[in-house]
C-alpha cells in the first residue's frame, strides 16, 4: 500500500440516506440479489467500499432514493 495512490469515492458525499423519505422499493428481494452481489467488488475495486456499505446498511427496508 506504500505505493498506492489516493482515489476518490465515487458518490456523492452530501446525499443524506436516511431509512424513510421514499416510498419502499416495489420488491426489496431485487435490491437484496443487487446489493448481494456488489459485496463482491470491493475485492478488486477498493475505492468502492465506501458505496457499497452505505447501500448494504439499507437492506432491511430499501426505498426508491437508496
Amino acid at each position: 500500500m506504500f505505493g498506492s495512490k489516493p482515489q476518490p469515492t465515487p458518490m456523492i458525499s452530501t446525499t443524506r440516506l436516511t431509512r424513510d423519505g421514499s416510498i419502499a422499493f416495489e420488491d426489496p428481494h431485487i435490491y437484496c440479489f443487487i446489493v448481494g452481489g456488489l459485496q463482491y467488488i470491493p475485492i478488486t475495486r477498493p475505492e468502492l467500499s465506501c458505496v457499497v456499505n452505505r447501500v448494504c446498511q439499507f437492506m432491511n427496508s430499501p426505498q426508491n432514493h437508496h
